[in-house]
C-alpha cells in the first residue's frame, strides 16, 4: 500500500514495470502489490520473475530480455538487495531501462550503493523503526577500538570492518592498513541498520514469551523443558506487548508488538527513503523523505532523481504520459469459497472456471463442476438431517472451493489453508482452519489433481475423487502425481481401465477395428490415450 501510494503521490500511473523474485516471498509481494494498485488506479504493464538462485548479472540479463525494446517509466523492484544488485548491473546494461526510475524493497540503507548507476535516485520503502542513540553510542565505541584484543566476544567485527572500509587489519597484504577513527567521526557517519530494531524486539518479545509461562519461580526451568513447541508458539503469537516507559533501551520505549492471526508483525509505519549521491559526487546515501502512515503517505521533500545517464539530478519530477497504455496487470483472482464451521468439516475443490487469457484470472464457468460445488454443500448439510441418530452431538461442516483458474491457485490455495498461515477467512470473518478438515472431495481435471493428491498424501489427508482422469489405476498413476503413493486417495467413479474396456466393447459390437485416438501429446489424457491402447489392443 505504501508503495502504491508513493506511485500514486509521484503521479507514476501509468506504464509501470515489477520484477520480483520468483520465490514465495516475491510471489506473495507482488499479488498484494497488483491488489493495492488496482483500488488506486495503478497500472503495472509488465511483471518479470526472476529465480533468486545463484543469481548472476548475466542470468538477471537473460531473464530480463523477455522486456524486448518496450521502455517503462517507473520500476518496482521486489526482492532482497543482494540478488537487487545484481538487477541493477544487468540493467546497466539494458539501454531501454535507463530512463526508468525505481522503487525498490529490502534494500540495506547502511550499504553503499555508490557503484550502482541505476540506484542513484531509486526510492526504498521499508518498515519505519526508531532511531536509537544508545545503540549508537554504544555501536560507535566498539568501531573506535580497532584493536582484535578488544574483540574477542565478537569474531565478526574484524571481518565487518575491513568490509566496510576495503582495508587491512590483520594482513597487510590484503589490503590498505586500517586507521581507527573517532569516536564522535564514528557518530555523526552512524546510519542504524534496518535489523538492528527487529532483532531487538524479537528477543524482548521471546523473553517476555518465557516470563508469561514460567509461573512458579524455581521450577520454571523444568516448566520450559515441558513446554509443547506449538503451545509455546501459541503464546509469542498471541502476545501484545508495548515497551514501558523504564524500559532499559530507551528508543523503544513506548513501542508496541503485535502480531496479527497469520503470526506476522503488525506493521503500522512506513519510511521512505531516497538514494542521492553526495557533493563529492561519488559515495551515495540514503535519506529519508517521508512517511506512510494510517493508510496517508506524506513527503516531507521530494525525491532528487536523475537523468538517463544517472549523472544529472533533475529540476522536477518527472511527469509521464503514456496514452496508448492500456493493458494493465490484473490481481490474481481471489479465491471463491463458502464455509459452514463445524466440529467436522468436509472440504470439496473443483475448477469451476476454464482458464482467463491472462494469467490468475478465470474464464467461463464450467457448468458441471460448478454443479458439484453445489452439490457437495447441499449433501453435507442434508447428511445431519437424514442420519440424526449419526454423528450424535457433531457439528458437520463444509468448505467448497472453486480453485479456478489452474495448477497454481490450487497449490497456493492448499498451502495457504493446510499451511497454519491463517489467511483465509469465511463470510463471517471467521478464520478457516484447517484442524477440522478431515478429508477432501476433488471435483478437478487431471493438471490440477497432479498437483493437489500429492500434497494431501504428504499430510495424510484422505482425498475422494470425482473425475477418472485423475488416475490411471496402476503403478504410472503414481509417476503423475510426483512420485507420491496415493494411498490416501480413492475414487467415486470407476477407474479407467474398466471404462476402456467398455469402449472397447463397443467398438467390438460395432465392427470397428481401426480407430483413431485424439489426445493431448502429454499429460494425463497421453496417458489415458496410452492405457486404451494397451486394454483395447
Amino acid at each position: 500500500q505504501a508503495t502504491v501510494e508513493l506511485l500514486k503521490t509521484l503521479k507514476w500511473e501509468e506504464n509501470i514495470l515489477i520484477i520480483y523474485s520468483d520465490d514465495e516471498y516475491g510471489r506473495n509481494g507482488y499479488e498484494q502489490l497488483l491488489q493495492a494498485a488496482y483500488y488506486r488506479g495503478i497500472c503495472f504493464s509488465k511483471a518479470v520473475a526472476i529465480d533468486p538462485t545463484d543469481l548472476t548479472k548475466d542470468l538477471a540479463k537473460d531473464a530480463l530480455a523477455a522486456l524486448g525494446t518496450q521502455s517503462y517509466n517507473a520500476g518496482v523492484l521486489m526482492m532482497s538487495f543482494v540478488n537487487g544488485k545484481k538487477v541493477f548491473e544487468a540493467i546497466e546494461e539494458i539501454q531501454t531501462l535507463h530512463s526508468t526510475q525505481w522503487i525498490v524493497s529490502d534494500f540495506d540503507i547502511t550499504s553503499d550503493y555508490s557503484s550502482l548507476i541505476r540506484s542513484r535516485g531509486m526510492m526504498l520503502v521499508t518498515p519505519s523503526s526508531p532511531q536509537l542513540d544508545d545503540f549508537k553510542n554504544f555501536f560507535a565505541q566498539e568501531e573506535s577500538n580497532i584493536n582484535p584484543s578488544a574483540h574477542t566476544e565478537n569474531p565478526w567485527f574484524i571481518d565487518w570492518y575491513e568490509k566496510k572500509y576495503s582495508c587491512s587489519i590483520r594482513n597487510a597484504n590484503s589490503g590498505p592498513p586500517c586507521t581507527a577513527r573517532s569516536v564522535a567521526d564514528l557518530r555523526a557517519a552512524f546510519v542504524q541498520s534496518p535489523f538492528a530494531v527487529p532483532t531487538m524486539k524479537a528477543i524482548a518479545v521471546y523473553i517476555e514469551a518465557v516470563r508469561q509461562r514460567c509461573t512458579t519461580g524455581v521450577a520454571c526451568l523444568n516448566q520450559l523443558l515441558s513446554i509443547n513447541p506449538s503451545d509455546f508458539h501459541e503464546t509469542l503469537k498471541n502476545l501484545d506487548v508495548t515497551f514501558p516507559a523504564n524500559y532499559p533501551i530507551v528508543g523503544l520505549r513506548g513501542e508496541r508488538v503485535k502480531f496479527d492471526a497469520n503470526g506476522d508483525l503488525e506493521v503500522t509505519k512506513c519510511d521512505v527513503y531516497n538514494h542521492r549521491r553526495t557533493l563529492n559526487g561519488v559515495s551515495s546515501l540514503y535519506q529519508k523523505i517521508g512517511e506512510y502512515q494510517n493508510n496517508v503517505l506524506t513527503l516531507n521533500t521530494n525525491p532528487t532523481l536523475y537523468d538517463n545517464g544517472r549523472t544529472q539530478s533533475l529540476n522536477s519530477i518527472p511527469e509521464f504520459l503514456c496514452p496508448l497504455c492500456s493493458n494493465c496487470l490484473k490481481p490474481q483472482v481471489s479465491t471463491v469459497l463458502r464455509y459452514n464451521p463445524g466440529d467436522v468439516v468436509i472440504a470439496s475443490l473443483a475448477s469451476g472456471h476454464t482458464s482467463g487469457r491472462f494469467p490468475f484470472t478465470c474464464g467461463d464457468g464450467d457448468l458441471p463442476r460448478l454443479a458439484a460445488l453445489v452439490a457437495a454443500e447441499w449433501a453435507t448439510s442434508q447428511y445431519k438431517t437424514q442420519n440424526a441418530a449419526r454423528l450424535q452431538q457433531v457439528a458437520l461442516g463444509s468448505l467448497v472451493v472453486d480453485i479456478c483458474p489452474d495448477a497454481l491457485v490450487a497449490s497456493r490455495f492448499l498451502m495457504d489453508l493446510l499451511g497454519g498461515n491463517n489467511r483465509l477467512m469465511g463470510a463471517s470473518n471467521n478464520i478457516i482452519s484447517a484442524d477440522n478438515i478431515y478429508g477432501f472431495v476433488d471435483h478437478t481435471d487431471g493438471d490440477q489433481a497432479s498437483i493437489i493428491s500429492p500434497i494431501l498424501a504428504s499430510l495424510k489427508i484422505p482425498e475422494v475423487q470425482t473425475d477418472s482422469v485423475h488416475l490411471m489405476g496402476d503403478a504410472d498413476s503414481f509417476t503423475m502425481l510426483g512420485g507420491v503413493n496415493d494411498t490416501y486417495t480413492v475414487q467415486a467413479v470407476p477407474n479407467d481401465n474398466m471404462l476402456h474396456e467398455a469402449i472397447a466393447s463397443v467398438l467390438l459390437r460395432l465392427g470397428w477395428k481401426y480407430v483413431q485416438v485424439a489426445t493431448h501429446g502429454t499429460g494425463v489424457y497421453n496417458q489415458a490415450s496410452l492405457d486404451f491402447k494397451r486394454t483395447a489392443g
